[in-house]
């Protein structure tokens, strides 16, 4: 095994819960069940940067449609959102929502979606479904 590939795999050592891309396509970010979320360069593997989210698993992560948001639904029942810059590379957490006790984890998934929505506006929405 060369050396890129046990750099890769010593990466995850806890289980991968949920994946998002970058809409430039040059990282994937993906959640573990740790609470951390990592962020990969989506050619070669190689780690861009980490950080630590909640106590609790990462269900679900979703972008923006121009990438300037990623929210990240948790097993806590909270949704944290992120700020993110240079093309996937930078992250800065804006704040954290707290959502109903008794939602189950399909429920955070959507509401999670309806946070990108709300945040990223109507004009950023129809552009990427190309009504605009």
């Amino acid at each position: 095994m060369n050396k890129l590939s046990e750099t890769k795999f010593e990466r995850f050592q806890k289980p991968c819960m949920t994946c998002v891309f970058h809409p430039s396509g040059t990282v994937v970010g993906i959640g573990q069940s740790s609470g951390r979320f990592i962020v990969l360069n989506a050619y070669s593997g190689i780690h861009v940067t980490s950080f630590h989210v909640s106590n609790e698993q990462i269900d679900v992560a979703k972008m923006s449609p121009d990438g300037s948001l990623l929210a990240i639904g948790c097993h806590d029942k909270n949704i944290h959102i992120y700020d993110v810059q240079d093309n996937g590379l930078s992250y800065r957490r804006r704040g954290t929502m707290s959502v109903s006790v008794s939602i189950t984890s399909e429920e955070v998934s959507k509401r999670v979606e309806d946070v990108v929505m709300l945040f990223s506006g109507p004009q950023q929405l129809h552009n990427a479904d190309g009504l605009v």
